[in-house]
């Protein structure tokens, strides 16, 4: 039940990212918990998004082998945990670089964490349901580093600064897990 009641939290957290954003940005703001942050949102929602891949690819595409879609759910996964050191590197080294502060290691988890979210559920649901448009929802993890600016790094400002924060931590969101996962494919 406990488990349960978890991955309901995730769902109902993903949900109000989108719904109330600033209602639910303060909340995250409040959260200073990395151990709660890592084991009741970002493995579930990494764990539930992987087994959802490996089931779509071996039911919905019949030409998978099981072989191939575990190979292919690996490198998702991996794929997905390496881009969020690195992308937490590069909102760290972007953050020190425009603005001068120095983030906890809480801050800039909930900052990669969160976008990193969007990114892996959007890209879950595209493979489910073999609709490549709805790629473009990747875009939303730009307002996320928005929220980030103003709740997390307390900013108000509007200007080029945070364009090119902006620009370069969605990027880095974006494109890590994709780089990372064309990488593993070439082993294969």
């Amino acid at each position: 039940m406990k488990i349960l009641c978890t991955y309901l939290s995730v769902f109902q957290r993903l949900i109000a990212m989108v719904n109330s954003p600033d209602e639910t940005w303060q909340k995250i703001d409040e959260e200073n918990s990395r151990k709660n942050l890592f084991n009741l949102f970002a493995f579930p929602l990494l764990l539930f998004a992987i087994v959802l891949f490996f089931v779509s690819k071996i039911s919905v595409f019949q030409d998978f082998s099981i072989i191939t879609a575990a190979l292919e759910t690996i490198f998702i996964a991996i794929s997905f945990v390496c881009a969020f050191f690195i992308c937490k590197k590069v909102c760290q080294i972007t953050t020190e670089h425009i603005y001068k502060i120095k983030l906890s290691d809480i801050q800039l988890d909930k900052s990669v964490i969160y976008a990193l979210s969007v990114v892996l559920v959007v890209k879950v649901i595209a493979e489910l349901l073999d609709f490549p448009f709805l790629y473009l929802f990747w875009l939303y993890s730009a307002f996320i580093f928005w929220k980030v600016c103003d709740t997390i790094l307390k900013l108000q400002d509007e200007s080029k600064n945070r364009e090119f924060f902006l620009t370069i931590n969605t990027l880095s969101v974006i494109c890590m897990p994709l780089f990372i996962e064309y990488i593993l494919k070439l082993f294969i």
